[in-house]
């Protein structure tokens, strides 16, 4: 129950009791993050897409993300600023990451770190998640492949190989050293 105080027109003072009062809290906020897509690959620099949902029933602003991670990861860009971000919506943020070669594990996990505001108040909060990334094995970079080559028994002759770029740059200056085995030499 509630008592309400006042005074009239009059200045008489007044009281008013309320037989019950009803509050009723709101859903907790929550700002939400997963893995949108990543194409991170060993000994390679390459994109994490987080996508960031606000899932709570209020508008939120002042938004930003930050990602870390512990196991050998190096992330180029760790932080960025998303703004306002109203109830239901959701953004997605890439950030830079490089890989080294020889990663330890090719299953790594990053803490991603969700900061906004809210409320008339403007409370601050800071919500984390856990997501599990996997790293793909390091890509061939070049393909060596025979060109219908014949030697002849005790016969000597020129070998001919094809190599093939396989990563998405370009490469110039390429020198190449085969080594032969039993029964060539």
């Amino acid at each position: 129950s509630g008592t309400v105080n006042y005074d009239n027109e009059d200045d008489i003072s007044n009281s008013v009791v309320t037989d019950s009062l009803s509050i009723k809290p709101l859903d907790r906020q929550k700002v939400e993050a997963s893995v949108k897509s990543s194409d991170l690959r060993e000994g390679e620099e390459s994109q994490l897409t987080i996508s960031i949902e606000n899932n709570g029933p209020r508008d939120v602003t002042d938004t930003e993300v930050s990602i870390s991670n512990n196991g050998g990861l190096n992330i180029l860009q760790s932080r960025s600023s998303i703004g306002d971000l109203e109830s239901g919506d959701s953004t997605s943020k890439s950030f830079k990451i490089s890989v080294p070669k020889n990663i330890n594990s090719y299953t790594q996990n990053i803490d991603v770190g969700i900061d906004y505001e809210y409320g008339l108040l403007d409370t601050t909060v800071q919500d984390e998640e856990l997501l599990s990334l996997e790293i793909e094995r390091n890509r061939q970079v070049f393909e060596l492949t025979g060109t219908e080559n014949k030697l002849e028994s005790g016969g000597s002759g020129t070998v001919k190989v094809e190599v093939k770029n396989t990563l998405s740059d370009s490469v110039s200056d390429l020198d190449g050293e085969f080594s032969a085995s039993e029964p060539l030499s």
